[in-house]
């Protein structure tokens, strides 16, 4: 008759901690995958508003931007960019996932 020793039984976790260490693992994804459409949106984001920027500046408006317009688009575009920088980055990095 064979004994099982102590070593034997324990190999296998408890279940709360198998399901606690998942779900540890699904939260780190979720906010990798959040995080990468965030900063690939913000980059597109970027790409698109230079593109668009560059049409009006070179053909639509004659002479292009003036200093000041240019200089209220840049704000304007600074301020959009740090708002999505916390509200859809910042913020959510730092709150827990349920």
């Amino acid at each position: 008759m064979a004994t099982t020793s102590q070593s034997e039984t324990q190999q296998y976790v408890d279940f709360e901690e198998y399901v606690d260490f998942q779900l540890q693992k699904i939260r780190k994804q979720v906010r990798g995958h959040d995080l990468l459409l965030s900063t690939i949106t913000l980059f597109t984001f970027l790409i698109g508003y230079l593109f668009i920027f560059s049409i009006f500046d070179q053909w639509i408006i004659p002479g292009g931007f003036s200093y000041s317009l240019r200089l209220l688009l840049l704000c304007g575009f600074v301020g959009v960019v740090s708002g999505w920088l916390w509200f859809r980055i910042w913020r959510p990095y730092q709150q827990q996932i349920n």
